[in-house]
């Protein structure tokens, strides 16, 4: 490995591990055991725990360590809030002006979320790479009606729900069988004009985690902050 591309490896990887949950909320982190882990001295952990720091996915509590911060459902909230409101006007934008470059953009990505799942891999790697073409498609509803600035000011607020949708969701192959399912109703209502259906889809899609996973929230809630956000959806 080149040495220049230490520290965005352990940074990805460390950054992969907490979104999996893989390394739970809460937990410390040790520059040294994460050292050996990698077999790289402490300067390149250093720098991915500051890039980590930075999307707040770590915490540094001064004269007591490192920490993996809890996810906050109080700022999940303000997210989806947002990003509601954003993507359904873009989702808009986009059946007021159709356009065949957008069509096939969106169904090059849809055919690739089937191909994944109907795969015979690894069901966490499926899950890994699937969670991958899933921000795609929605980074390419923004990308496509030239407003991907605001996707990259959502992808760095989105961590804690990304976190989320780990304990809410099984990943098991059923899940990401519906969550496919659910994007390609979303990519057909856009291209067939159909508003009020596009929007019924979405409010399940991006919704589902609270009807289905508030009870898993419960159960581990020592991985939470702000639970009471759960009254108010």
């Amino acid at each position: 490995m080149k040495k220049e591309k230490i520290p965005n490896k352990v940074y990805e990887q460390l950054r992969t591990d907490i979104l999996l949950l893989d390394i739970k909320p809460g937990e410390m982190l040790s520059e040294i055991e994460l050292s050996n882990r990698f077999n790289v001295s402490r300067t390149p952990v250093r720098d991915a725990l500051i890039r980590l720091e930075k999307e707040g996915l770590i915490e540094v509590r001064p004269h007591i360590g490192t920490f993996v911060t809890l996810i906050d459902l109080d700022l999940i909230g303000d997210l989806i809030y947002i990003r509601e409101k954003l993507e359904k006007a873009i989702i808009k934008d986009l059946i007021d002006t159709p356009n065949k470059f957008t069509q096939l953009s969106l169904k090059m990505n849809i055919e690739a979320q089937r191909k994944i799942v109907e795969s015979d891999i690894d069901i966490k790697e499926k899950a890994k790479i699937f969670m991958e073409y899933d921000n795609d498609f929605h980074k390419s509803l923004f990308k496509l009606n030239n407003k991907e600035s605001i996707w990259t000011f959502l992808e760095d607020i989105k961590t804690h729900y990304d976190r989320l949708r780990m304990f809410t969701d099984d990943n098991s192959t059923e899940t990401l069988q519906r969550l496919y399912n659910e994007h390609f109703q979303i990519e057909d209502s856009i291209f067939n004009g159909d508003l009020e259906a596009c929007y019924r889809i979405y409010d399940e899609h991006i919704y589902h985690w609270l009807h289905q996973g508030t009870e898993n929230i419960l159960k581990n809630k020592q991985y939470f902050k702000g639970l009471e956000k759960l009254i108010n959806f």
